[in-house]
């Protein structure tokens, strides 16, 4: 297993949208699957703090068997592919959890508008 943190990449690029509750965002990737991986802290009504670790695969299929990040490249490099090829509506659709409620809204409603509601690619 491979994981690298790109919480303060997306921190910097999307820091309006992010839910304040993620602490922590890897890839994570084995021979086989590549994942998002977000990492959700909270307190209960007791004052303890929960961690909860939400898993968003990757490795899905863009088009004609070639996949979004591939675990057989190195993790650094799906880092970077994510970084440079996924926008915030690609993020709302495949990660919405990371994005806060009214961040997805907004989001959406510009894609919309915006007319890339017809584009064939998301990314």
């Amino acid at each position: 297993m491979e994981t690298i943190s790109i919480h303060n990449l997306i921190k910097e690029q999307y820091g309006e949208y992010l839910n304040k509750n993620i602490t922590q965002l890897n890839i994570t990737q084995n021979e086989e699957e590549v994942y998002l991986e977000a990492i959700e802290s909270s307190k209960d009504e007791n004052g303890v703090m929960k961690e909860e670790v939400k898993k968003f695969r990757m490795d899905f299929e863009v088009r004609d068997g070639e996949r979004f990040l591939d675990p057989a490249n190195k993790v650094e490099m799906n880092a970077i592919k994510f970084m440079e090829e996924a926008n915030a509506f690609t993020i709302v659709n495949i990660a919405p959890d990371i994005f806060n409620d009214a961040a997805c809204g907004d989001i959406l409603a510009d894609f919309v508008i915006s007319g890339m509601a017809n584009e064939e690619s998301l990314f």
